[in-house]
């Protein structure tokens, strides 16, 4: 059940990262896999959850929009992925995108106030709204045929704190990043 994946001159290294700010390599990222047209709906995203008794949860999401702020996603807020971000508020999200054989993971989230869809004014129903997922953690993977994956980690805030590498590299906008693997 092995393909292959990206060569070894396909590396995805630390060097390669023009702007050291993981919102900007994902929005480069983003891009490319709207530009593929294998890919169907770049914007699709597992969004993992756990509730008030560690049980967690994963779903397909979409993503609605992101920007320096966060990622957000739109749920009725009395469904399980909504009781769970209430009893638990830290929350992950994952974008596969197999045709470019890269993945993108976000952890933390951040409620959002509810609002109206985009350009309409269709009121919503009181249960329904919008999360915005803000990261303190976004790593960026790309498969190699090696099994040696490629895995750039971003991290910030408390984040920094409790990760223990000799070798973080300062970023921007308060992030810092390092290599994971290989």
């Amino acid at each position: 059940m092995r393909i292959p994946y990206k060569s070894a001159n396909e590396t995805f290294t630390e060097d390669q990262i023009e702007i050291k700010d993981p919102f900007a390599l994902f929005e480069k990222w983003f891009r490319t896999a709207t530009e593929c047209d294998a890919i169907l709906e770049p914007n699709a995203m597992f969004l993992a959850t756990s509730s008030r008794y560690s049980i967690p949860s994963v779903r397909p999401m979409l993503l609605k929009g992101f920007c320096e702020k966060g990622f957000v996603f739109y749920s009725n807020y009395q469904s399980r992925k909504g009781k769970d971000l209430e009893a638990n508020p830290n929350a992950a999200v994952t974008f596969y995108w197999e045709p470019l054989r890269r993945c993108d993971l976000r952890t933390q989230y951040e409620d959002l106030e509810r609002k109206y869809p985009e350009g309409g004014s269709v009121p919503l129903p009181a249960t329904w709204g919008g999360y915005r997922l803000v990261p303190d953690r976004c790593e960026f993977w790309q498969g190699q045929s090696s099994r040696l994956h490629d895995r750039i980690l971003f991290l910030r805030g408390n984040s920094v704190k409790e990760f223990d590498y000799s070798k973080l590299s300062q970023g921007e906008n308060s992030w810092c990043y390092c290599r994971l693997f290989p």
